[in-house]
């Protein structure tokens, strides 16, 4: 079993309700992999439109969700 990661970035915004716009983190994936860098390429292989839509690969960050056993 591989572990599982969540990837973010703190690049980008939403829009409340009321309109304001909202600095935000925007969660770009979750993908499995021996370890990050291995996840990373599979998010990025998996989603061209992360880098396609302007995002920094460099500013991505990650959390394990789910350690492999």
């Amino acid at each position: 079993m591989k572990n599982q990661y969540v990837f973010f970035t703190e690049e980008g915004y939403t829009i409340a309700p009321n309109n304001d716009t909202l600095d935000s983190y925007q969660i770009l994936g979750f993908e499995a992999g021996e370890t990050p860098s291995d996840a990373m390429s599979l998010l990025l292989d998996n989603n061209p439109w992360i880098s396609g839509s302007g995002f920094d690969v460099s500013k991505v960050q990650y959390r394990i969700v789910l350690r492999a056993t």
